[in-house]
Parts: C-alpha cells; sequence; structure tokens
C-alpha cells in the first residue's frame, strides 16, 4: 500500500548515481525507488509510482528545483523533502 505521504532522502550517492535528464534515473527517482525498489519511477513535475502511474505525488518547489539544478550541471547537495499523494 502506497501512502498519502511520503520522506523522501536524498543522500550523495544518489547524486553521485543520478543521470542528467533522465527522469527514471534523477537522484530523486533513485531515492524513491529505495522506498518502492518493486515499482517503476519517474520524477518530473509529479512524481509517478507503479506500474501504470497510479500513484502519483506533487513534487514540492525545493525538489522541482534541484531537479533544475541537477539537470543543467550545477552543484547540487543531499537533502530530504515530502511528497503528498495527489
Amino acid at each position: 500500500m502506497i501512502p498519502d505521504e511520503i520522506e523522501i532522502d536524498v543522500t550523495a550517492r544518489d547524486i553521485a548515481e543520478g543521470k542528467p535528464g533522465k527522469c527514471e534515473r534523477c537522484p530523486i527517482a533513485l531515492a524513491v525507488r529505495r522506498i518502492f525498489p518493486n515499482d517503476d519511477i519517474r520524477v518530473d513535475s509529479i512524481i509517478w509510482i507503479g506500474d501504470n502511474w497510479d500513484a502519483r505525488f506533487d513534487t514540492p518547489e525545493v525538489a522541482c528545483d534541484f531537479i533544475d539544478r541537477f539537470d543543467s550541471g550545477q552543484e547540487v547537495s543531499p537533502f530530504k523533502f515530502t511528497a503528498v499523494r495527489r
């Protein structure tokens, strides 16, 4: 069962292993995959979880800013945030 809120902890390892411009391989997606290891994960303005994308979470502004910086090659740091289910 997928909860209404999830705490996401993006680590230095997630950042090192993440791929810029890849919604399924960004550091946030890697962090979410630790919580839901058997589900498909995609991250953009919405965090999509599940084979049919049946669970959607709003991506907070702080996480969207992180994605923009990461994808453009800027330095980013580990951080935590809460995502709320739509």
